[in-house]
């Protein structure tokens, strides 16, 4: 019962896979071309502006105990 109830759900899958796979191919010879071609107008998108991003210079300082140590830093203000 159980083997016959999952052929019939396969089948019945693949009946509609086939559907639309059928209505796909209709769709697509109803696409009908212009006889001329389209005029299109064309607008140049203008490139981004390259800005440097703000930079964070730090300073370090090697200290008594030998470890690193933050002396400054310094913040670079980003150009355009």
């Amino acid at each position: 019962m159980i083997r016959a109830l999952a052929v019939l759900i396969i089948l019945t899958i693949g009946a509609l896979v086939l559907v639309s796979f059928l209505s796909m191919a209709h769709a697509k010879q109803e696409q009908v071309k212009p006889e001329e071609p389209l005029p299109t107008a064309e607008k140049q998108i203008p490139a981004p502006p390259k800005c440097r991003q703000p930079m964070r210079i730090n300073f370090w300082v090697m200290g008594e105990n030998g470890k690193l140590k933050l002396a400054g830093s310094r913040i670079i203000e980003g150009t355009c």
